[in-house]
């Protein structure tokens, strides 16, 4: 199948149309790219155009070509679209130009521009987005077109030279798309898109403008918004945006001008004095509809009995003013004032307007934002009749990966004779997205041993001070000198250090070392446990030995000791051996000697041991080992699994990062795992045994604490007990802000209260509530229910003890105790 190319009117060459692909993007990339070999030369050069299913391509750069035997060529020929950006935007012969108006303001001004120098651009599709201000410098039509997109949150589209602005390109298609025969998809691959960080924790800041009293700097949320922070963990961002600020919305109820410098509005709505809150000399009007939407006045006067704002015309230089008799407010505009202090209405719909961005903006943010790129059956394409084009939502569901979502077509990509022709191999591709959002938690890595490589995963605060400090090493390499005079080479500069050697490369499990055991510095001995080797293996059965229990006394004290794993060739068995000698690796024929370290003598009253198994690599800036020891440990980030805390049997405190949480039943039997209870910190108990420990803090950010003081309370055996030797008692209270609620237990809230001696007192003189103070529901089965029982003091209401006596009425005894009927008798 061949396509004719033309130069002008006249045919030049045809190019074989299963050489080329097709690729077209939302507002980018729209192009025929052909990629073959020609036995002779072509004369193929810029300007020279085909037609493609009813579209004109052109070429816009020279072709590649290569010369062997034949010629080789790389040719694109490009849309329409990609003629915009030969010409530059221009207006009454000026390129840098503000410029307000309606979408379809926009789109005249430019298609006036693009038909002075290229006849038949037309208008397409146009929806009606408001009005915005822009500014253009110097940009060509292309480029300013996807500014004008940008600016109405729009997206634009050019089928031909028909120019269409729109809210979104594209439809919803009836083409589900799933992996598997006869569904449509051949393959799905997942990419990440690094162009924004996840958030977590949103805070919220708009506009600096009408801030309530005694509100500083810009309008702020209190606290934080939080999503998605048991999947993710805790990241914060900011959401800002400064055109949230209480505005007061008007409506223009009456229009008039004074002079050609002054204009007037009427509100018959404007129900307060806005001069009795201005605040600011500088005060504005600001339009946020009609001809001078988005524009900004000065404020002249305002009268409130005839609620009428005076405002002074903008000039815009040369003799230009804006309003005038062309643009001018009209009734039913809408605006807003700047430098007044609002009515708590308006501030608390600023405050609604900023929670609800910042939801959204979480809402957007808080998962990771990827593309899918999709390799489409092109047979059941064919099948279905169906076409995809940039823009399209489809569905795309894949169970495996968890994924069922409609998802818009960012760009596709097939060979260009499809649906034509199809052919063995033939791919249709479409890259789907549009901040597609995760629908399965992601797995939690169970082997919690697995290393992850971790490249640039620190931020550098400050380059000079880089900068500073690699020249002051260079001065420190200088410097250095051996001042013993013994060393042959004080400093060894190399690319890769290595050491260790590979039969030092184990793990070992289960294995733990006793040294110095009740002072006794000549015994020594290691529990039974296993050998892992990364190198070393016995061909049919594994690489993991087991090594019995060792334990040796009388070891003589001046002697240092080498310890081996003697592991057999043939069984995975072992054992351990302490020798005053050094075994070689392949010293035995039935077995590997693997070498663990060294046992000092006895100095100053006891051994040491120095490990010599692993391994350690410098390469560049970083290093890998087994065990760093240090006094101090100076890092900007640290990453780690598992930190313990203490030292000489005191390690009962740690920070873990493993995803190793679990459900427990009373017996602490394992129920289920659960990460979201791995704890982070613990403290009282062994790393094993941390999510018994009395203190933890879990990764869901609850915490868990058995004993320990709180102030003067003492927390053990499941009470909060008052500290018993403190000659006051320990008391709990809350009090609003006011003063009108009060909850007090212990020694009373307040010297001055008038209660000091009160042990319990309760306070509630608000209008809201039930007005009940005190509420007893005592109610057991088979008891007496005793709700009240005093059993010393009296009763006192309003400052009068209650009656206690008795009272004879009608031959009936009645007993009073502290104003309470306790008995009648006859």
């Amino acid at each position: 199948m061949k396509i004719k190319v033309f130069r002008k009117t006249e045919e030049i060459a045809q190019l074989p149309l299963n050489a080329a692909s097709f690729t077209k993007k939302i507002m980018g990339e729209h192009s025929l790219n052909f990629s073959f070999t020609s036995p002779e030369l072509l004369d193929l050069h810029i300007g020279d155009h085909l037609e493609y299913k009813g579209e004109a391509y052109i070429i816009n750069q020279e072709p590649e070509v290569r010369h062997d035997h034949f010629f080789t060529y790389e040719v694109r020929f490009e849309g329409e679209r990609h003629t915009l950006s030969r010409f530059l935007l221009k207006q009454s012969g000026e390129f840098t130009f503000p410029y307000f108006g309606t979408p379809d303001e926009y789109l005249f001004m430019l298609l006036d521009c693009l038909n002075d120098v290229d006849e038949g651009w037309t208008k397409g599709h146009v929806d009606d987005l408001g009005r915005v201000g822009l500014s253009f410098d110097e940009v060509d039509c292309f480029s300013a077109l996807t500014m004008i997109a940008d600016e109405f949150k729009g997206e634009w589209d050019i089928v031909g030279k028909t120019i269409s602005l729109k809210k979104t390109i594209g439809t919803m298609r009836d083409f589900p798309l799933s992996y598997g025969k006869g569904n449509g998809l051949y393959a799905l691959k997942r990419q990440s898109i690094n162009d924004k960080s996840i958030v977590t924790r949103a805070y919220a800041v708009g506009g600096s403008k009408n801030l309530p009293e005694g509100m500083v700097g810009n309008l702020k949320l209190d606290g934080y918004a939080e999503k998605n922070v048991e999947l993710y963990g805790i990241r914060e961002g900011i959401f800002k945006n400064e055109d949230i600020f209480p505005k007061g919305k008007g409506w223009v109820t009456g229009v008039g001008q004074i002079d050609k410098t002054t204009f007037i509005i009427k509100d018959k709505n404007l129900d307060y004095d806005i001069n009795e809150v201005k605040v600011d000399s500088a005060w504005k009007i600001v339009f946020t509809s009609g001809d001078l939407q988005g524009n900004e006045f000065d404020i002249l006067s305002y009268d409130h009995t005839t609620q009428t704002i005076q405002y002074k015309v903008n000039n815009e230089g040369n003799e230009y003013l804006f309003p005038n008799e062309f643009a001018f407010a009209k009734e039913g505009d809408t605006y807003v004032i700047i430098g007044i202090r609002l009515p708590q209405r308006d501030i608390d719909s600023a405050i609604a307007e900023l929670e609800a961005g910042r939801l959204k903006y979480l809402e957007d943010n808080s998962v990771p934002r990827v593309m899918y790129d999709l390799e489409v059956d092109v047979l059941e394409m064919k099948r279905r009749n169906a076409v995809l084009n940039p823009g399209d939502i489809v569905t795309v569901s894949d169970e495996k990966i968890g994924m069922n979502e409609n998802i818009r077509v960012m760009a596709v990509s097939y060979p260009a004779h499809y649906p034509d022709v199809l052919e063995q191999g033939m791919t249709f591709r479409a890259e789907v997205g549009n901040d597609v959002t995760y629908t399965l938690m992601q797995k939690i890595q169970n082997d919690i041993k697995g290393q992850k490589e971790i490249t640039n995963q620190y931020n550098k605060q400050n380059s000079e001070m880089d900068r500073r400090n690699v020249q002051a090493l260079s001065e420190f390499k200088e410097k250095v000198l051996d001042p013993e005079g013994n060393l042959q080479q004080a400093l060894i500069e190399a690319l890769v250090g290595w050491f260790g050697t590979s039969s030092m490369y184990y793990d070992l499990d289960g294995i733990s070392m006793s040294l110095n055991d009740g002072g006794d510095s000549n015994s020594f001995s290691l529990t039974a446990g296993r050998l892992i080797h990364k190198v070393f293996k016995i061909e049919g059965l594994s690489n993991s030995w087991s090594l019995l229990s060792f334990s040796v006394s009388n070891l003589e004290p001046l002697k240092p000791y080498y310890l081996a794993a003697k592991c057999s060739k043939t069984s995975l068995t072992g054992e351990w051996v302490l020798t005053e000698t050094q075994f070689q690796t392949e010293e035995d024929a039935g077995y590997w000697y693997f070498n663990f370290g060294v046992l000092s003598s006895v100095l100053e009253g006891g051994r040491s041991f120095k490990s010599t198994k692993g391994f350690t690599m410098i390469s560049g800036g970083e290093i890998e080992t087994d065990v760093i020891t240090a006094f101090m440990i100076n890092v900007q980030r640290l990453f780690a699994q598992v930190v313990t805390v203490g030292s000489n049997g005191y390690e009962n405190a740690g920070i873990s990062g493993l995803a190793d949480g679990k459900n427990y039943n009373e017996t602490w039997e394992v129920i289920d795992d659960n990460p979201l209870k791995s704890v982070r910190f613990w403290a009282g108990d062994t790393e094993d045994n941390k999510h018994k420990a009395p203190f933890q803090v879990l990764d869901d950010g609850s915490m868990i604490a058995k004993k320990g003081q709180i102030g003067q309370f003492i927390l053990e055996g499941g009470f909060l007990n008052g500290d018993t030797n403190d000659t006051n008692i320990a008391g709990i209270r809350s009090m609003s802000i006011d003063n009108k609620e009060v909850f007090s237990i212990g020694r009373a809230y307040s010297a001055s209260s008038g209660f000091y001696d009160c042990m319990c007192y309760l306070k509630d003189t608000t209008d809201s509530g039930s007005g009940i103070g005190l509420v007893i529901d005592i109610n057991k089965p088979n008891r007496s229910n005793t709700a009240i029982d005093i059993i010393n003091g009296a009763i006192k209401i309003q400052g009068k003890y209650c009656y206690s006596g008795t009272i004879t009425l009608q031959n009936q005894k009645m007993v009073f105790n502290n104003g309470l009927l306790v008995e009648v008798t006859t």
